[in-house]
């Protein structure tokens, strides 16, 4: 049987739509995010969209651009490089999890595989 992994996007760029999935509480489950003022978090989240993606699906591939700020709410992430045919994991991540373009970030293309683990 597939993990559902649920994802909250930031994206100011598209549109945006309301999602059961993804709400403050579960926003605040993120430590960085524990403490920021409930109107904030509403702000994130009428800008942002939720999506439920399945275990063995691709955030990020190499070359690809990395354009938003994701927060993993819910399932595990590997992130990994393949060098000379071979996978070497670069890290594990379970949620909650801050990823993907940060403010102030340099990340522009990704470099490794970003996909959703077991």
């Amino acid at each position: 049987m597939q993990s559902e992994h649920i994802f909250w996007l930031l994206s100011l760029a598209m549109d945006t739509t309301t999602n059961n999935h993804c709400t403050v509480d579960l926003l605040r489950t993120e430590e960085n995010l524990k403490d920021v003022p409930q109107s904030q978090l509403e702000w994130l989240m009428s800008e942002g969209t939720c999506e439920t993606v399945k275990e063995g699906d691709f955030i990020f591939q190499p070359e690809e651009p990395v354009e938003n700020l994701r927060i993993l709410l819910k399932g595990d992430l590997q992130i990994y490089f393949l060098q000379n045919g071979s996978k070497n994991t670069l890290a594990e991540s379970s949620a909650p999890l801050i990823t993907g373009k940060l403010p102030y970030s340099r990340l522009s293309i990704s470099k490794g595989v970003l996909h959703c683990a077991s």
